[in-house]
């Protein structure tokens, strides 16, 4: 039918001949000046948004690529961004932007390791020796400082730590997160009327893990004022920002990444804790996080100290845009320009935050806040529309998708890695939701895992509350470097956990074996736990005929004997 340049007001077709020639006005407007949509009142640039394609149709043919001939429907925005209810370009073949190269997996110091690791190994890429020597250093700072406090200067549990000790100890803490002791008192792990637990014991004295918690240290106190000035998390984050590098040297993601927000659970005193009602904890450190959204591996992440934090490691044009932009740059500056994905939720998403990933080579999928002036009044909740049924706005680059779970309720998801209505087949969804679905939980699952064997303890000090956090995050991390290599043991994170615990102490507990001051009770124990049985000490009569105190049993015993040992004459009673 041809096409009339006059209809009758009221007529038959007047409500769609108004339509038609409104639509074809704003394509004359937008082929011919996109100067003037970039004027209006988005703060997005969104004149390419407008552009059918690039050269013309056989230029896009030849890609693999055809223009759609349908009549698409257009919806406006409140600050009149345009979306179009069929994708603008039908493509045929894979897009350059989906397409990953770089392999999930084993990278640097791990990878020359070889088939196999044990879980010490791949811990201690993490936790590297640079990371244990400055915990070593300003921890014996402090013991000194301890000592100067008592009379008595030799106290056992008042030496100085060394690099066996250091990971001994951390390897005590791992062994209370299996047996999920964390949260009690340390006595009662340490009681000796059968309620204890003897490897506790084996490992150090109740005095020396008191002692230890009191003085671990992770920067030094006498320049800390200086550099919280630029830094308000300058106690640990040299140890935090160390420990990320490593994770980023150790592994490289999958195609598909996550960023969410973590809480470490503290109620104690710091100027920059949040209340968070969905967690569980209510109470904490907020620490955004990058993660494998399949593997769950903590790839980078920061602690949010005071406003501006956010966008503490970018540039100055990079502060001009919004909060949650920031936080976004700044997590996936290690992954930029790897074609990979990042599902994030509303908080993060806007047009903004995705047209800035495409730029820097990443896709973005994410749910978006009902409130956007991009979104129009079409994708919102309206109790007409039945449930299941799906809202689909499509510009150039980016796919909006209004989907109702229910009457009367609307969930919009906005991606730059899907460009057509594709449903799922196993759900019956659109195939963003459900693409969402599966990769939106890789920080809430790292979380899980993390608490599930946690090492922390009831804490005032905020620098330790983030320090086990450290060490919960190295053992989830480990566990999936250790899974990388080929010829890993099929074991459980648990079984893992525990086999790491007892690498750890293992030095230790050979070193106290042959310590003849301890107590012949706990040194049985302690060879039962390394395999190295002690034998039996011979006693002979003392040579003099005197009485003397026992040398291995408890001085408050007092119990005294005419033995001792035949090798090291120690006085010894028949017990």
């Amino acid at each position: 039918m041809a096409t009339s340049n006059f209809v009758r007001y009221g007529g038959p077709n007047y409500e769609e001949t108004l339509m038609k020639w409104f639509n074809e006005a704003e394509s004359d407007v937008s082929d011919v000046d996109d100067s003037s949509q970039h004027d209006m009142e988005s703060e997005h640039d969104t004149a390419s948004e407008f552009e059918v394609s690039e050269g013309s149709d056989d230029e896009v043919a030849r890609r693999g690529e055809k223009v759609s001939n349908e009549t698409a429907k257009s919806y406006y925005g409140k600050n009149r961004f345009k979306w179009s209810s069929q994708p603008l370009i039908q493509r045929s073949r894979t897009q350059k932007h989906n397409i990953v190269s770089h392999l999930p997996g084993l990278r640097g110091e791990g990878k020359s390791i070889g088939n196999s690791a044990t879980p010490l190994q791949v811990w201690t890429c993490l936790l590297t020796n640079d990371i244990l020597s400055e915990i070593l250093k300003y921890t014996n700072i402090k013991l000194i400082e301890m000592r100067e406090r008592y009379g008595r200067t030799n106290k056992p549990e008042l030496q100085d730590l060394d690099m066996v000790e250091l990971p001994a100890f951390f390897g005590l803490l791992y062994y209370s997160s299996i047996f999920k002791f964390n949260n009690e008192d340390l006595q009662s792990l340490f009681a000796t009327d059968g309620t204890g637990r003897d490897i506790f014991r084996c490992i150090m004295s109740l005095q020396r893990v008191l002692v230890i918690l009191a003085c671990l240290r992770f920067d030094n106190i006498e320049d800390r004022q200086e550099r919280k000035k630029e830094d308000a998390t300058a106690a640990i984050s040299w140890v935090f920002k160390r420990f990320v590098n490593n994770c980023q040297q150790q592994y490289s993601l999958g195609e598909l990444t996550c960023i969410d927000e973590m809480l470490i659970g503290f109620r104690g005193h710091v100027q920059f804790r949040m209340y968070m009602p969905n967690k569980p904890n209510k109470y904490g450190i907020k620490v955004q996080i990058l993660t494998d959204a399949r593997t769950n591996y903590f790839y980078n992440g920061y602690i949010y100290s005071r406003k501006g934090s956010d966008g503490q490691m970018l540039s100055s044009e990079e502060h001009k845009f919004s909060i949650p932009t920031q936080s976004v740059l700044q997590l996936i500056a290690p992954i930029q320009n790897t074609n990979r994905n990042v599902t994030a939720d509303n908080w993060f998403s806007s047009l903004e935050v995705v047209d800035e990933l495409r730029k820097r080579g990443l896709t973005y999928v994410g749910t978006m806040r009902k409130n956007k002036r991009e979104i129009t009044q079409e994708f919102l909740a309206d109790r007409k529309k039945p449930s299941g049924t799906a809202l689909y706005g499509f510009t150039k680059n980016v796919t909006l998708v209004s989907y109702v779970p229910k009457k009367g309720k609307a969930v919009v998801l906005v991606s730059s890695m899907h460009n057509n209505s594709s449903v799922d087949k196993t759900t019956g969804k659109p195939e963003i939701i459900a693409f969402y679905n599966e990769t939106k939980g890789g920080v809430d699952t790292l979380d899980k895992k993390y608490a599930n064997y946690s090492t922390s303890r009831r804490t005032r000090r905020w620098p330790m509350a983030v320090f086990y956090a450290v060490l919960d995050i190295a053992s989830v991390n480990s566990f999936v470097l250790y899974q990388s290599y080929p010829n890993y043991d099929n074991i459980s994170r648990l079984q893992f956990i525990q086999t790491l615990s007892q690498q750890l102490v293992e030095d230790h507990l050979n070193r106290r074996l042959t310590n003849q001051r301890l107590p012949r009770e706990l040194r049985l124990n302690i060879g039962r736990i390394v395999k190295k049985p002690i034998s039996e000490q011979p006693s002979q009569a003392n040579s003099d005929g005197k009485r003397k105190r026992c040398g291995i049993c408890p001085r408050k015993n007092d119990k005294k004997t005419k033995n001792s040992c035949m090798y090291c004459k120690i006085a010894m009673c028949d017990d």
